[in-house]
C-alpha cells in the first residue's frame, strides 16, 4: 500500500529548489533595485549639468557693460576667496527675474562652506543697476548643488587669462569698462559622494556685446 506524504528525501530536494529560486529572485531583484538607483543618480547628474550650462552660459551671453562707474562693470576673480580653488564672476546681464525683465546684477561661485545652506554652484542676484528700482536685497539660488569646482577663463581676443578686470591686476585699468571676448567655463562635479568619481564638463561661451577685437583663433 503506497503511503501518502513526502519522503525525507524528496522534502530535501524540494527545499533545495525552494532555496535556490529564493535566492536567485532576490538577486534579480537586487541587481534591479540597484539598476534603477544607478539610473536615478545619472539622471540626476545629467540634471545638474543641463541646468548649470543652461544658467551661466545664458548670463554670460548676455552680459552688458557700460562707461557708468562699478555698479556696470564685469570682474572675473580667480579665486572666490583665500585658498579656493575655484573661480567667481560677477557681471550684469540681461534677464529676466521673477515678474520683471531688465539689467541685474548677478554673481556666480562655488559654496563649499558648511556654515551655509547653500551647497554647489550658487547664482546670487545682486540687484537691478538702475536708481529707478525699489531697494533690493540680494537673492541666492542653487543651480548645481552637486558641482565641486568652478574655474572661468577669459578671452581678450589675444590671450586667455583665469581673471578680468580684478581690482589689484594689471588688466583692471585696460579693461574695467569692457567684456571678454570669450569665456571658458569648466564645471567638476561629484557624481556620488559615497563614491566620489567626478566628471567634468568644458564649454566656450561667446559674450555677444563684446566688442573686444579677435586677432587669433581660440
Amino acid at each position: 500500500m503506497k503511503k501518502n506524504g513526502l519522503t525525507l528525501l524528496e522534502l530535501l530536494v524540494a527545499v533545495t529548489i525552494l532555496a535556490t529560486v529564493s535566492a536567485v529572485v532576490y538577486q534579480s531583484f537586487r541587481a534591479i533595485i540597484r539598476a534603477s538607483r544607478t539610473v536615478q543618480e545619472r539622471a540626476w547628474v545629467n540634471q545638474n549639468l543641463r541646468r548649470a550650462w543652461r544658467e551661466i552660459s545664458c548670463d554670460l551671453r548676455c552680459a552688458f557693460v557700460s562707461q557708468s562707474g562699478d555698479a556696470m562693470a564685469f570682474r572675473g576673480y580667480a579665486r572666490t576667496h583665500p585658498g579656493s580653488e575655484s573661480s567667481r564672476v560677477e557681471f550684469v546681464t540681461w534677464r529676466r527675474h521673477g515678474n520683471l525683465m531688465g539689467l541685474v546684477r548677478v554673481e556666480y561661485y562655488i559654496d563649499a562652506d558648511a556654515a551655509t545652506p547653500e551647497r554647489g554652484l550658487v547664482r546670487k542676484v545682486l540687484g537691478f543697476p538702475s536708481p529707478r528700482t525699489k531697494p533690493f536685497e540680494a537673492e541666492l539660488s542653487v543651480v548645481a548643488p552637486l558641482a565641486q569646482s568652478l574655474k572661468l577663463e577669459y578671452f581678450d581676443g589675444k590671450t586667455w587669462a583665469d581673471e578680468w578686470a580684478a581690482g589689484g591686476t594689471n588688466q583692471y585699468a585696460q579693461y574695467r569698462n569692457q567684456l571678454p571676448l570669450l569665456v571658458r567655463i569648466t564645471l567638476k562635479f561629484d557624481e556620488n559622494e559615497m563614491d566620489p568619481s567626478h566628471e567634468t564638463i568644458s564649454t566656450v561661451v561667446p559674450v555677444f556685446a563684446s566688442d573686444l577685437p579677435k586677432t587669433r583663433k581660440f
